[in-house]
């Protein structure tokens, strides 16, 4: 078996501003307290994708996160007509990483995914949760949400199918990064504490909470923010978390930035250039009307505060 996942999550993605991390007093709403037992997975067919030979983790464990959610939605997911879904998820494990075996970070995949499509798919919005927290994985289970989770597993999670923290020598030594899908839990579990479910490499995985909270570094559940409403979650507060994100790096982010903050006196050129650019970048990059439209109405924002700076030190010379 192979992993594949690159991480932990980068240390210049900051909560908040970069993606969009659960808080619970401001996002949720009244929601009844999580059954005990939960599995979120009858019905819902878990996938391989090629995870025994290729780094293809974080693609399978999205793939199985989607069959899960349909599966509680009553609805076929659009890749049961691919000849083979195994072989599809390798196939866009390859287009994302350019042909290289390399694994993937799990939030910039995930991004890739939401903006791109996956396998007939359309991926909602990552938002992360807390798994130090454990009142977070119930969350996730009250809301009726699989967890896409990523883990550094010790060598001893070769070994058997129950994972918890022990002191032998293969539960020191490190075998690396690993993405899969958490659908249940059990709060009486094995061991005298909470048991949590893992969906990986076709199989089914147990760990204790402790194994969790200690393995386990990032979390994530996928909402489409276009919902009108999902019950348990505030989505005026989540739409309006999601409007102030900006991803770093991007041109794309740069410029729409632009177009809700007060543009700093030196770096309106700077947008006009970017958003300029994007105005005749190719599809792949600008994918919609709406987002050309939109970098359209950022350009000419931008070229009326120039205009502004202009005229400002115009007005300083005649002074």
């Amino acid at each position: 078996m192979k992993l594949g996942r690159k991480g932990p999550r980068p240390a210049h993605y900051i909560a908040g501003r970069h993606y969009l991390a659960l808080d619970p007093s401001k996002h949720l709403l009244e929601l009844p307290p999580a059954p005990p037992d939960v599995d979120l997975t009858p019905g819902a067919p878990i996938y391989m994708g090629h995870n025994d030979d290729h780094g293809t983790c974080g693609v399978v464990a999205l793939t199985n996160l989607i069959s899960t959610q349909c599966a509680r939605e009553g609805r076929t997911p659009a890749f049961v007509t691919l000849k083979s879904i195994d072989d599809s998820i390798l196939d866009y494990y390859f287009r994302y990483t350019g042909g290289v075996d390399e694994g993937v970070v799990m939030l910039d995949f995930l991004f890739y995914a939401q903006k791109n499509g996956f396998m007939g798919e359309q991926i909602g919005t990552p938002i992360a949760i807390d798994p130090k927290n454990w009142e977070h994985v119930k969350i996730a289970r009250a809301l009726d949400f699989g967890l896409m989770v990523g883990a550094e597993l010790p060598l001893s999670s070769q070994d058997s199918d129950f994972w918890r923290d022990g002191t032998e020598t293969r539960d020191l030594k490190p075998w690396g990064g690993h993405a899969m899908m958490s659908a249940g839990s059990k709060e009486s579990g094995s061991y005298g504490e909470p048991n949590a479910e893992l969906d990986s490499w076709r199989s089914r995985f147990y760990c204790t909470r402790s194994w969790w909270t200690k393995r386990v570094d990032e979390a994530y559940i996928v909402i489409d923010l276009a919902r009108a409403t999902v019950p348990g979650v505030n989505m005026d507060a989540l739409r309006a978390s999601a409007a102030e994100l900006e991803v770093p790096g991007s041109p794309v982010q740069v410029a729409v930035h632009a177009a809700y903050d007060p543009v700093a006196e030196g770096l309106a050129e700077r947008y006009e250039e970017a958003a300029a650019l994007l105005i005749r970048a190719p599809a792949s990059i600008v994918a919609s009307a709406a987002e050309k439209a939109a970098l359209i109405q950022i350009r000419e924002r931008a070229r009326d505060v120039i205009g502004q700076q202009d005229a400002k030190l115009k007005g300083r010379a005649q002074e």
